[in-house]
């Protein structure tokens, strides 16, 4: 699969997105509500996020891992980070996504460190053991709300050095 990484900025060390979400998106009015409505056709990787995000598929998400794995052995990262936290997602598909990318990896996965109450409300509810380097892992990053609430939780712990993060789509 053909992917277009970019790099995205934010409050972490690194970060990037593998590809677009959307290879197109046409605004095609409001809905009752005034919500604005679109016409989208997704990437091919965008497609591939929906099926885990949508079905919790395992083949999607080892798919996906693989493609992770080989982009940070392209960037020379893949040895850069002990461990990854995935973004606290609604569906779960984050955690899924992260721990097949840990067995491609052979690093840990480490779940339920950032957490999001009913609110949306994020919490850290771990702290590192050790100084450690982390890869902070997303399925579809939007406006970089969230990734960076999750930064701000993680860099309170005196034992992260650097935070990576990756985004598997970004939808503009």
């Amino acid at each position: 699969m053909r992917i277009d990484p970019k790099i995205i900025t934010g409050s972490w060390d690194k970060g990037f997105a593998l590809d677009k979400h959307y290879a197109s998106k046409e605004y095609t009015g409001k809905d009752n509500n005034g919500r604005d409505l679109y016409k989208t056709t997704k990437t091919e990787l965008g497609k591939l996020v929906k099926e885990m995000r949508e079905t919790g598929s395992l083949n999607a998400s080892r798919e996906i891992a693989a493609l992770i794995r080989d982009f940070l052995n392209t960037q020379k990262l893949i040895s850069d980070f002990q461990f990854i936290i995935p973004v606290p997602s609604k569906r779960g598909s984050a955690n899924l996504l992260a721990e097949q990318t840990a067995k491609y990896l052979e690093c840990c996965a480490v779940k339920n460190v950032i957490t999001a109450d009913a609110n949306g409300n994020l919490s850290k509810s771990r702290i590192a053991k050790r100084k450690v380097d982390i890869l902070l892992l997303d399925d579809v990053y939007t406006n970089g709300d969230i990734p960076d609430q999750c930064v701000r939780l993680l860099r309170q712990d005196s034992n992260i050095c650097k935070i990576y993060f990756l985004a598997v789509t970004y939808a503009e």
